[in-house]
């Protein structure tokens, strides 16, 4: 498959009408694949875009603000639209939703003596350390974590060693691992886990390392999904995956090909999120 557009040969150019980058205004062109699929011609790269503006405000955020986990993971930074204005991401919109089995846990645990806060604070400290894992691996890249406690790490394999077992019967190529992305449109960012090639379709997954999957799950998908759209890329299914660290079981794999309920009610949510900041 070509990596830049100007590649294309005189019939697909003809075959297949360009659509714009939003970014710079080039043309980029579109590829027919095998059962009559089309994908950017620059699917499998697309961070080699010769695009100035896109890298001026995407591919090198403010270091200044980025939050530190650690000197290997970093949070991820503000999303910024194409003027400079903030704007939220899909996890800070979702924010707004009540999460009612969330007193009875914390209670739950202050009976056991525990500070429900240290406890929710660990857990997301090895669901971090867990993504990273499968990021570096999606990546082709080596994983540092030394500067993480042997039981932390030890949890994160876990879910790594769930995740490889899905990975061995689901053959894919990754196409985006963690990308910065963000809506002009819609004024929301995000940053999707990951974009594969799975049986020939796109697919969108998002790597879960807790004891359950909820609905607001979903919405987080429907919001990441917009995005790709938003940026070109047909998705045909999206999927959590749920590498929990806790139990015995294996991943557990829930998938929609049908997200339109999930974004209207996300579309709410981040109504809801800007009417409550004043507008």
């Amino acid at each position: 498959m070509s990596n830049t557009w100007k590649e294309l040969d005189t019939e697909q150019k003809r075959e297949v009408p360009p659509s714009t980058c939003r970014y710079c205004g080039e043309p980029i062109y579109w590829e027919t694949l095998p059962g009559g699929r089309k994908q950017p011609v620059n699917a499998t790269n697309i961070e080699r875009h010769n695009c100035g503006k896109r890298e001026t405000k995407q591919s090198h955020p403010d270091p200044k603000k980025e939050v530190e986990v650690s000197n290997n993971i970093t949070a991820h930074p503000p999303y910024h639209l194409a003027n400079g204005t903030i704007v939220p991401s899909v996890t800070t919109v979702l924010g707004i939703l009540d999460k009612p089995g969330l007193p009875h846990w914390a209670w739950e645990l202050g009976q056991q003596g525990l500070d429900y806060r240290e406890v929710r604070d660990a857990a997301a400290r090895v669901g971090t350390i867990a993504h990273y894992l499968i990021a570096c691996r999606l990546k082709g890249e080596k994983a540092d974590v030394s500067e993480f406690s042997p039981d932390e790490v030890d949890k994160a394999e876990v879910c790594l060693k769930k995740y490889l077992r899905w990975e061995k019967g689901h053959p894919l190529a990754p196409v985006m691992v963690e990308t910065h992305m963000i809506s002009e449109e819609y004024r929301f960012g995000g940053t999707p886990d990951l974009l594969a090639e799975i049986d020939n379709e796109f697919v969108l997954v998002d790597f879960k390392s807790g004891g359950g999957v909820y609905d607001s799950m979903f919405y987080q998908l429907a919001g990441y999904r917009k995005l790709l759209e938003e940026q070109g890329w047909p998705v045909a299914s999206a999927r959590i995956l749920r590498v929990g660290v806790n139990d015995d079981r294996d991943a557990e794999e829930i998938v929609k090909t049908n997200l339109d309920t999930e974004w209207r009610i996300f579309q709410c949510c981040l109504e809801i999120y800007r009417l409550q900041r004043g507008g």
